[in-house]
């Protein structure tokens, strides 16, 4: 714990990242404590590790540090750690909407439109996933097909439909027509 914290480079990303792939979710007490660490890459890691073992108790630390991370791919990996966490929260929905409707950043968007499509709370997430196929940028509307797409959501497919004869690019109107 103490050698993590102190290490360098390389080797603290690198023992982030198993220890969110191979342990079991005992251990995400460890990621807890670089969700706020200086460097932005220890921040990211935690956040990626948080959202692929999904620790209940880390709930309001999640939250927390989403409302203050500054850095882009980080707010946009706590955002899916969020939805991962807490996939019924209010406070989680609310964060996907904020982050939908004012973050500049289309790759914190789309992670955000991802994050939607994990919620469990149908209603809020197909509105949100609606939302991310209204965006401006295709990179959002691609990753809204997707959300749409991994949900296997029968609606889905009916909010779809519509959207593939006006997509004017061609990368995201494949993405449409795939899922």
């Amino acid at each position: 714990d103490a050698q993590l914290r102190g290490g360098r480079g390389m080797i603290s990303g690198l023992a982030l990242s198993t220890i969110s792939q191979v342990s079991p979710v005992a251990y995400a007490p460890i990621l807890d404590q670089f969700l706020e660490n200086r460097r932005s890459n220890r921040r990211r890691e935690a956040a990626i590790g948080m959202w692929r073992m999904a620790p209940s108790k880390s709930k309001k630390l999640i939250l927390k540090q989403l409302k203050r991370e500054k850095d882009d791919a980080t707010r946009a990996w706590l955002l899916r750690a969020a939805a991962a966490v807490a996939p019924k929260d209010k406070a989680t929905v609310a964060a996907i909407e904020k982050a939908l409707k004012k973050d500049e950043e289309p790759f914190v968007r789309m992670h955000a439109v991802v994050a939607a499509g994990a919620l469990e709370l149908r209603d809020e997430a197909m509105s949100l996933m609606r939302r991310g196929l209204n965006d401006d940028d295709p990179d959002v509307r691609s990753a809204a097909a997707y959300a749409m797409a991994a949900r296997r959501d029968q609606e889905c497919i009916g909010v779809l439909e519509p959207s593939v004869p006006s997509e004017p690019d061609a990368e995201a109107k494949r993405w449409l027509e795939q899922a």
